[in-house]
């Protein structure tokens, strides 16, 4: 039996700590008196180099995406720092030796890359645990190819395909998807919930967000949403933390157009995305797991080059998104899929083919396994 688990996330990105977040939570649910320790290996060695990096990353992300592409899961770069790679997750690994003894899990879960490196180092010189990769994105890069995984979570057959190609044995390859939280799991009661968020019962209601920072150009979507005439709807906002979009944005609702409501952080998205019919946002891992649970066909604007693009492509393939460049295509998008209800309906009949709202519970099953064999 499952007794004490170690979850590895870094806090640069939001995504890959709450996808950790969410197998603690569902854990507690189905082993009340489980010992988790959740531990960000960077920022408990290096917290000012992670504060450094993410400082950085979001700054190349703003002023040069191009740069971004340009090294994301790039093989030369991924070959020419291989070996400077394995040294520092060796030495980590030494650094980590002391806490990981005093823990002692079974079984290691890292919802990012970095940290499954660093363990698996660990696990070269002590192979007494068991270390699962879960990847929090529809689509895998380089980094996460490692020795001594002993199983790879990944959301879909092409990205399975793709570790097979790297030469992962096919037993260590679980189609299991991105883990979010159980909350996802229940059943809502839609008249309640827009009575609760005092939204019209009988009204399209489009979310709008930005990730839990906010990101992207959310007041102009929210502007040019309130140009569509002869349609009616209402529009939920959620500005994450960015407390300046969410005090400009309350400032205006009143006066717009299309009723208008404007959320900061919230821990009830899940009841947001039920009650909504399109969600007009980035594509991040995490947010678009959840929006698959609820039905939620997207909006894409603006994804991130590497890991947002590429969850972009899949999901225009697998057709329950739509990418959109500008605020016209958003204006022009919104409108047709609002009058043609039976494309929208397509749309959130196809998200139930690639969702995996259960995931946290299937991820538990294989670490539970995983001790067992």
């Amino acid at each position: 039996m499952l007794e004490r688990v170690m979850l590895s996330y870094i806090n640069i990105t939001t995504g890959h700590r709450k996808a950790a977040q969410s197998i603690h939570k569902t854990l507690n649910l189905i082993y009340p008196e489980i010992d988790v320790l959740e531990i960000d290996p960077l920022g408990y060695f290096h917290p000012k180099l992670e504060n450094i990096i993410g400082k950085i990353y979001f700054e190349i992300i703003k002023t040069n995406p191009d740069f971004w592409d340009f090294i994301y899961d790039n093989e030369q770069i991924v070959k020419l720092t291989a070996k400077i790679r394995q040294a520092l997750n060796s030495l980590n690994s030494t650094r980590l030796h002391k806490l990981f003894s005093s823990f002692n899990p079974q079984v290691v879960i890292c919802t990012h890359a970095l940290p499954c490196g660093i363990f698996s180092a660990l696990k070269k010189k002590l192979d007494d645990f068991s270390l699962i990769g879960v990847i929090t994105d529809f689509d895998i890069h380089n980094y996460w190819i490692h020795e001594n995984v002993s199983y790879y979570v990944v959301s879909n057959d092409e990205t399975a395909k793709k570790l097979e190609e790297k030469r992962i044995n096919k037993e260590r390859i679980k189609i299991l998807g991105i883990p979010i939280d159980p909350v996802f799991t229940e059943d809502k009661d839609i008249y309640n919930l827009k009575k609760k968020y005092e939204l019209k019962d009988d009204l399209p209601t489009i979310l709008i967000m930005g990730g839990g920072l906010g990101l992207g150009p959310i007041d102009k979507i929210v502007h040019c949403l309130n140009k569509i005439k002869n349609i009616d709807f209402q529009v939920i906002v959620v500005a994450g933390t960015n407390k300046e979009l969410e005090l400009k944005l309350r400032e205006i609702s009143a006066t717009l157009p299309k009723l208008t409501k404007v959320f900061g952080y919230v821990n009830f998205i899940d009841e947001l995305m039920k009650i909504s019919n399109i969600l007009i946002g980035k594509p991040g891992g995490l947010t678009t797991a959840e929006s698959l649970a609820c039905g939620l066909p997207m909006l894409i604007v603006n994804p991130i080059p590497g890991q947002e693009e590429r969850n972009t492509q899949y999901l225009i393939s697998q057709g329950v998104a739509i990418k959109v460049s500008n605020e016209f295509e958003i204006q022009k998008t919104i409108q047709e899929l609002l009058i043609t209800p039976e494309n929208l309906l397509k749309m959130r009949q196809k998200t139930s083919n690639i969702s995996k709202p259960k995931s946290a519970f299937d991820i538990i099953k294989v670490a539970q396994d995983s001790i067992l064999t």
